[in-house]
């Protein structure tokens, strides 16, 4: 009957080799011991690696058709997922560079709008001193009309009390009034004025 794994039993066989002679030798070498464990163990991975790589390389041998397709499958896939990977990134950089540019329009928007109301805040001022000035020059404007018109009364008291003494004047027969012009004033010499300094 075959056994399933002759490196195994080489392994045990020599195992029970080594145990008999060290059972009937006169001295125990604990590092022949050891050396000979590590080499059996070392062998009987060999074996095992050995038996497990030509059962999967004659697995590949029937099953290469299958192997090879889905390779190839497996490859397409990947490039597919490559592809939309490329588009999707381009879309992605698309979009940043759109969000970007709308950025930069709206930082272009603020910076005007700032400038509006800039604009707007020194028109407000200009506005507002003027109204103070066209407040302040309706104010000079009253206040004038108010000297104007007690002038006015002033001058029309003035009048009244002028036709009264003319109306007593003319009751007393002394209107229009006999009293001398005037006389012009002489012009001034300069020469006498010169002497009088000298003198």
């Amino acid at each position: 009957m075959p056994t399933k794994n002759p490196g195994k039993l080489r392994f045990i066989d020599g195992i029970v080799t080594y145990w008999h002679y060290l059972c009937h030798s006169s001295e125990t070498h604990y590092v022949s011991l050891m050396s000979f464990l590590g080499v059996s163990i070392y062998m009987n991975i060999s074996s095992w690696l050995r038996v497990q790589l030509g059962a999967l390389s004659t697995w590949g041998n029937r099953n290469f058709n299958s192997i090879f397709t889905g390779a190839i499958v497996a490859i397409l896939m990947m490039v597919i997922m490559v592809i939309q990977d490329m588009r999707y990134t381009s879309r992605e950089i698309a979009n940043l560079r759109d969000q970007s540019e709308l950025i930069r329009i709206s930082e272009e928007l603020m910076e005007d709008l700032t400038a509006v109301e800039e604009f707007a805040d020194f028109q407000s001022d200009i506005a507002h001193k003027q109204r103070e000035e066209i407040e302040r020059r309706d104010l000079y404007i009253m206040q004038a009309n108010e000297a104007i018109r007690q002038l006015s009364a002033r001058l029309s008291y003035a009048q009244q009390m002028l036709d009264t003494l003319k109306e007593y004047l003319k009751k007393l027969g002394e209107w229009p009034p006999k009293v001398a012009p005037p006389q012009p004033q002489q012009p001034v010499d300069p020469d006498s004025l010169a002497g009088r300094s000298e003198a």
